[in-house]
């Protein structure tokens, strides 16, 4: 098992460059900022994986390495639009539906360890 602190992430979109419309330029200020908010509600979560510890180099120093992955629960969405991108809570379901797969959080783990006695 494991405990996620913060399991939500943040994407804020915007255009780079200025958009023509005919003779209309517009700035990418003036058309807005996407702010997409991933949240996986679960805290704790069951994860999975395979590890060796203690692995000698010599007499002080070893190493360790685990590969796993977290298994999450299924992920809400919420997005906010300023500007012209107002009102876009309307592809909240659909960008649901499309990252409803993305529950496998892989873990690598690597480790050095130094024993002040030698065995």
């Amino acid at each position: 098992m494991g405990y996620l602190l913060k399991a939500e992430g943040t994407i804020t979109t915007q255009l780079r460059d200025p958009q023509s419309y005919g003779d209309i330029e517009l700035q990418p200020e003036e058309i807005g900022t996407m702010y997409t908010t991933i949240n996986w509600k679960e805290k704790v979560t069951p994860y999975a994986g395979l590890g060796f510890s203690d692995m000698r180099i010599d007499e002080h120093f070893g190493f360790n390495i685990a590969l796993g992955g977290y298994f999450l629960s299924q992920p809400s969405v919420t997005v906010k639009g300023t500007a012209m991108l107002e009102d876009n809570e309307i592809n909240q379901p659909f960008i649901e539906r499309n990252i409803q797969n993305y529950r496998y959080l892989p873990n690598l783990q690597l480790g050095i360890a130094y024993s002040f006695y030698a065995y």
